[in-house]
């Protein structure tokens, strides 16, 4: 077992990215396997620090001092921010959960041109680490179609909630997400409103972070006609996600595009509803699963009117996640690996 090994996580901002990042920190410091780990936001090493890991070296960096790092022939290098390094790295790995590396962009718009320059850098340089590491099928197929890389490993991994506790139900539904335009909120608060003009009472509870004003302004227009109908807890740390869901019903998660939808098998296992977009992320995680079109509010509002109406009491739910935690960090420690 490695007794060391280096993180990149400069470009961990939130959502997804965060959440892996935490359950590996978590394993590593069980392993009392020490790490360099490198951040790139002050948010982020705040919120690494209050965990008292003693295992880490936590280093603020930037992007020029990455890019310079991602020059360096290294090893034991765990590279969670979906890019690999320009020259090769013995011994190490790469996480990828970004499906928008390769969705068709406007590539005349900023984040179109942005992620044209990430899918070319991934192309190009993949090769530079042992394997690529995935949560989903149908992210590994879709890399393999759209790039030359075939060293790459699908383990699915999550956090186990132990349903401890009976909470109250105070919300219908939840969204547990980001606010990132492909988490489609909007059109989830058009079907919210929708529902509440034809007079069927319902609300939902939300986990948008600060400075999001669009969304926030939207929030507080439906609440100023139905009081309540949203409410908005900001962004939550992992460790205090469980309670959010046991106070809800359902899970309601348009989102047009994910690399796994952790939030679907959490949700699941602590006994809630799942209503999930009618996409292949939904069928990595699902045998089973009630679904809708997330391009169409009707869809959605048709989806949550049948929860709330009782239709969906009988319908099957049926899981298909094996957690892989263990395999994903012996992996990542292990002297010997490799597909």
């Amino acid at each position: 077992m490695k007794s060391k090994i280096i993180l990149e996580a400069s470009n961990i901002y939130s959502g997804g990215g965060l959440v892996l990042l935490k359950l590996l920190l978590t394993e590593l410091r069980t392993l009392n396997v020490t790490a360099d780990i490198y951040l790139g936001y002050d948010h982020v090493v705040e919120d690494i620090k209050s965990e008292n890991y003693t295992n880490l070296n936590i280093i603020k960096t930037n992007t020029k001092e990455t890019l310079f790092r991602y020059l360096k022939k290294r090893k034991d290098v765990v590279f969670l921010c979906n890019l690999p390094p320009f020259v090769k790295n013995k011994d190490s790995f790469l996480v990828f959960y970004n499906e928008l590396f390769f969705k068709k962009k406007n590539i005349l718009s900023k984040s179109g041109f942005k992620f044209a320059i990430f899918s070319l850098w991934f192309k190009l340089f993949n090769k530079n680490v042992d394997n690529v590491l995935v949560q989903s099928k149908h992210i590994e197929q879709l890399i393999e179609s759209k790039t030359n890389c075939k060293n790459v490993k699908t383990i699915p991994i999550y956090k186990k909630f132990r349903k401890s506790k009976n909470t109250e139900k105070v919300y219908d539904f939840c969204y547990i997400s980001s606010a990132a335009p492909h988490k489609n909120h909007s059109s989830l608060f058009d079907a919210i409103e929708m529902l509440l003009n034809q007079g069927i009472k319902t609300n939902i509870v939300v986990t948008i972070p600060e400075h999001q004003d669009n969304l926030l302004e939207r929030i507080a227009q439906i609440n100023q006609k139905y009081p309540e109908a949203i409410t908005n807890v900001g962004y939550i740390d992992n460790s205090k996600i469980e309670e959010v869901y046991l106070k809800s019903r359902a899970l309601v998660f348009p989102s047009t595009a994910e690399a796994f939808g952790m939030p679907l098998i959490e949700a699941h296992d602590l006994g809630l509803k799942v209503l999930v977009s009618n996409l292949p992320y939904a069928y990595d995680v699902f045998e089973e699963v009630s679904t809708f079109d997330p391009t169409k509010t009707e869809s959605i509002a048709n989806a949550m009117r049948s929860f709330l109406n009782g239709e969906l009491e009988n319908t099957k739910q049926i899981s298909k996640v094996v957690n892989q935690l263990d395999d994903y960090v012996n992996l990542l420690i292990d002297n010997k690996h490799g597909i």
